[in-house]
């Protein structure tokens, strides 16, 4: 069990890791942020508290951006380590992810490597970081690719910021999405709580909070949502292809 967030909205990253300390529950043992600056995505994270990285970080991360996704980490898989903690860049820096559940993919490691992605920790979360670029460069549909990776592969919820300017977010099993968006801003997070503590601090509290269904990619651009839907299997010819290519 892990936590994430997500904001497109001024201070971005900022209140991104507002909501990790709102979830704690969800994690205490590394927390990230990725985010958009110059029109490159930027990592901040560490292996520790989220209390801890937001008092150590808020300076740094006071910033002018307008799109960020956060992490705060329950371990499942991997040591507490810098290389394990959330979140995870794809090889051409066009992606970044951060992951809550755990998904049974560890016998594809090798198989990744050869492929020449790099991998540095053990989570099988930065696996799932890599698969989702094989198949947006195979298909070249963000929303498409996402979907896909759900079919095949992804246990739990995962939140994607893009270097375009776009945050994506999917879910399965019972890991809960909880968004809202109010004033051309848009926030999302793991619980509930986490993004009505956040509107109620900005004086949003009215605000209708959403769970993200099943079977759905949420599309934030510029503080508007899209829910895009779609089929719960994939045929199986599809599966074969990505399996024995």
């Amino acid at each position: 069990m892990c936590g994430i967030s997500a904001v497109s909205g001024i201070y971005a990253p900022l209140k991104a890791i507002y909501m990790l300390t709102k979830q704690l529950e969800r994690g205490k043992f590394g927390t990230g942020i990725a985010y958009i600056c110059k029109n490159q995505i930027r990592i901040v994270k560490e292996p520790i508290h989220p209390l801890k990285f937001y008092d150590k970080h808020t300076l740094e991360l006071k910033i002018n951006s307008k799109m960020a996704i956060g992490h705060n980490r329950f371990p499942s898989r991997g040591q507490v380590t810098y290389v394990n903690t959330h979140p995870f860049m794809d090889c051409n820096g066009e992606f970044a992810l951060v992951h809550n559940g755990h998904c049974f993919i560890e016998e594809l490691r090798g198989y990744i490597i050869a492929g020449g992605h790099r991998i540095y920790g053990e989570t099988d979360s930065e696996l799932l970081t890599h698969l989702l670029e094989e198949l947006y460069e195979e298909y070249g549909d963000m929303i498409y690719a996402i979907e896909q990776l759900a079919h095949l592969y992804l246990v739990g919820a995962i939140a994607v910021l893009t270097k375009d300017g776009a945050i994506y977010s999917c879910r399965n099993n019972h890991n809960p999405v909880h968004y809202a968006t109010v004033n051309g801003e848009a926030y999302l997070a793991s619980t509930y709580k986490a993004v009505k503590s956040l509107l109620e601090t900005l004086n949003l509290g009215k605000a209708d909070i959403k769970l993200l269904q099943t079977n759905r990619v949420l599309e934030i651009r510029s503080g508007k949502t899209v829910i895009h839907e779609f089929e719960k299997t994939v045929k199986f010819c599809e599966v074969q292809w990505w399996l024995y290519k």
